[in-house]
């Protein structure tokens, strides 16, 4: 991964653009290589952009800290307003694991975002997505919508949910 960040700061050299990142993948969290791969990239490149995308239910203080370190900005993705509908997706606990995670990243300021699927389920919930983000003074709420693969295939072919029309 050195040498691809390697290739990729140099490229960004050559266009002359500015540094952005976007950390992703199943949960960045549980990597232990995410500290190293940070470290890497802010020695590369002198303040780049950087985004975590997170599922938010490891985020504790270390975490925070660690991330607050890198300036970097945390998008943690919600799959409902509302207990219920994000458990009912993500498991049991895991909206209050989220919101626990949330409040954690609030405490030692770390930019937070909130990132949801706009589809069927989720529509009915949109002026609960900004109360709940007003209340934990998140940067911005954010809506995607529904892409019927991976999970989300699995959720419409079962018909759990659909995509809007």
């Amino acid at each position: 991964w050195k040498a691809v960040l390697a290739q990729y700061d140099a490229l960004r050299k050559k266009l002359y653009l500015e540094p952005s990142i976007v950390i992703c993948g199943g949960e960045p969290l549980t990597s232990p290589l995410l500290v190293p791969f940070l470290d890497e990239i802010y020695s590369l490149c002198n303040s780049p952009k950087a985004f975590v995308l997170t599922n938010g239910t490891r985020i504790n203080r270390t975490i925070a800290l660690k991330l607050k370190k890198h300036n970097i900005t945390v998008q943690v993705s919600l799959d409902g307003a509302h207990a219920a509908l994000h458990d009912s997706v993500r498991g049991k606990g895991n909206f209050e694991k989220a919101m626990l995670g949330i409040k954690q990243l609030q405490e030692h300021d770390v930019k937070t975002v909130i990132q949801t699927v706009l589809s069927r389920n989720t529509a009915t919930q949109i002026e609960d997505f900004f109360i709940v983000a007003k209340s934990l003074k998140v940067h911005s709420m954010n809506f995607t919508r529904l892409m019927p693969t991976g999970n989300g295939e699995a959720l419409v072919s079962r018909g759990d949910d659909d995509v809007l029309s």
